[in-house]
Formats: structure tokens, C-alpha cells, sequence
């Protein structure tokens, strides 16, 4: 989906060697594709500090969305919906401060709709 949207050739795909992506079938199609597949060294979160801190920071969303609302647990998944949501309507460094979904989408998206969780 990434290299169609962008119109650019993905080259390397790296996760955590958790198994979840560890098949002849995915290993193949990487292969074919002429992507590197790499992993991380097992029990290592710091070598994909990255994805820790983003899961960090959904995680730190998610329980303040859930306490400040007074809601149940029960509603984790709608609240990690919404943090990742909103997370890709905020600024980020990390792309000049621009915001994520106004580069996937190509325009700014409209904030409008949001409500308190």
C-alpha cells in the first residue's frame, strides 16, 4: 500500500523476530520483491527504540484517555484506535513538523469532528 501511495520501492522490512512474520510464504514474497528482511536480535527492545517509544507513547494516550474519562478497561481497543488516530493528526518532528496524515492524504485534515474520548 505504502509503495503504491508514494510511488516508491519498499527495501528493507525489519520487525522484532517475535514469529508473527517468520514464514516460507512472507520470506518468498520479500524475495521476490527484493526486500531485505532483518531482524532484530530477540529479548532486544532497544534496537527498535523507534517503535518502542511510539508504542510508549499510544500506551501513555491510551491510559490517559481511559482514567480521565472514567470509562472501563473494557474500552482499550476503542482508545487505541483513537490514540493512533490522533497521533497521525498531530505535529511531528520527525517529519519537519508536519502532520502525518496530511502527508499520507495530501491535504490537512479536518479536526472538526473531534470530541472528548
Amino acid at each position: 500500500m505504502t509503495e503504491a501511495h508514494f510511488n516508491t520501492k519498499l527495501s528493507r522490512f525489519r520487525c522484532d523476530n517475535g514469529r508473527e512474520y517468520i514464514s516460507h510464504e512472507i520470506k518468498d514474497i520479500f524475495e521476490e520483491s527484493g526486500i531485505q528482511f532483518e531482524f532484530t536480535i530477540r529479548y532486544t527492545p532497544q534496537q527498535n527504540g523507534v517503535a518502542e517509544r511510539m508504542n510508549r507513547t499510544i500506551a501513555e494516550k491510551i491510559r490517559c484517555m481511559l482514567l480521565e474519562s472514567g470509562t472501563q478497561k473494557c474500552l482499550w481497543t476503542e482508545a487505541v484506535l483513537t490514540a493512533v488516530y490522533l497521533i497521525n493528526r498531530s505535529l511531528t518532528e520527525a517529519l519537519k513538523n508536519k502532520v502525518p496524515a496530511e502527508l499520507w492524504y495530501g491535504s490537512l485534515p479536518n479536526l472538526k469532528k473531534l470530541r472528548i474520548f
